[in-house]
């Protein structure tokens, strides 16, 4: 669906706002609750295990040994990337920002690349592949 809808909301935003303020709420109660050391920090300040929901039963990474698992990350590490700065061009704001521009693009690549060969990763449902 593209486009304006007629009523002016998509149907993916429907009761967006009312979730964010119940998640606000929700963080305040939380706050005003005792710790385990009697002090007014929040009882559940420190979040539970990640617990990782596989589409796929039959994973491969579920199957793989401690050491497999350390190689597959050490192979998908990305490589180190240089700003390829020329000390012959004048420097400049513009000169900067188009390096920074470049290099944080590069970056951005490496990143998805990594995560696509870390075991398992594929594994994920896309919403948390994305977040």
């Amino acid at each position: 669906e593209v486009g304006m809808m007629k009523g002016g909301i998509r149907k993916d935003r429907r009761g967006g706002r009312m979730l964010k303020h119940k998640r606000q709420r929700d963080d305040l109660e939380g706050r005003s609750e005792m710790g385990p050391s009697g002090d007014m920090r929040a009882a559940n300040l420190w979040p539970s295990p990640l617990v990782i929901k596989h589409t796929k039963k039959n994973s491969p990474a579920l199957s793989l040994t401690a050491d497999q698992m350390v190689s597959a990350l050490l192979d998908a590490e990305p490589p180190l990337i240089y700003s390829e700065y020329d000390p012959s061009r004048p420097f400049s704001e513009a000169s900067m920002m188009g390096l920074l521009t470049n290099l944080a693009d590069r970056e951005l690549v490496h990143m998805i690349n990594w995560a696509k060969r870390v075991p398992g990763f594929g594994d994920l449902n896309l919403h948390d592949q994305v977040h």
